[in-house]
């Protein structure tokens, strides 16, 4: 079921048409609450970049830790957007930084597939789990490794990221790395240890 939370105010304004009556609502800081049907407003506050927002919806009463449609926290939506001053805000009203969504991604393997290396080091600061990995096995570092971000990668192994961890397919951050040529993150894993020797997990033939 989707979570609608609106305050009584916000559930006000929805019901206004008259566009005097809309703007008397935005003087008051009603419409940021519009949320759509399947968002919450502190999602999407989150989604926005709106720390302020975030904020006053928390102390309002607002879940830090509320669920979406697929599982994911206003962390997790902050953290993939690159909304370092919300993931900031939510961490310091107690988000759970080691939250899985229904795939088992986290805030920790959102930023760093999309890059946010602030983010990355503001989460494992935070106590982020490094190793956590989602539900096809694939870990913060693997992401990192995939699309090429280097520092990250460093940045995750120096946290303790298992630098062989292996996904359900036997990938290792290796091989995704390889397999992408990223030259950059391949010689960083060569050069901390990575086993050049493992091998992917083979498809199992068919009688």
């Amino acid at each position: 079921m989707k979570t609608i939370y609106l305050n009584k105010l916000g559930r006000g304004c929805r019901r206004l048409a008259a566009p005097a009556a809309l703007a008397a609502c935005a003087a008051v800081a009603c419409l940021p609450l519009l949320a759509d049907d399947d968002e919450t407003p502190l999602m999407r506050a989150a989604e926005r970049g709106w720390a302020d927002r975030v904020s006053s919806l928390i102390a309002s009463g607002a879940q830090v830790n509320e669920r979406g449609e697929d599982g994911e926290t206003p962390l997790m939506v902050a953290a993939e957007e690159g909304r370092a001053n919300v993931v900031e805000a939510l961490i310091k009203a107690g988000a759970d930084v080691n939250l899985q969504d229904y795939d088992g991604k986290t805030a920790l393997i959102e930023a760093a597939a999309e890059g946010h290396e602030r983010i990355v080091m503001m989460l494992l600061n935070a106590g982020a789990n490094v190793n956590l990995a989602d539900r096809d096995g694939d870990t913060a570092l693997m992401e990192a490794a995939d699309e090429g971000y280097a520092s990250i990668a460093e940045a995750l192994l120096a946290r303790g990221a298992a630098i062989n961890a292996q996904n359900r397919l036997g990938e290792t951050a290796l091989m995704k790395a390889a397999d992408k040529q990223r030259i950059e993150v391949i010689q960083l894993l060569l050069s901390k240890g990575a086993d050049r020797n493992r091998n992917a997990a083979r498809p199992m033939r068919k009688n």
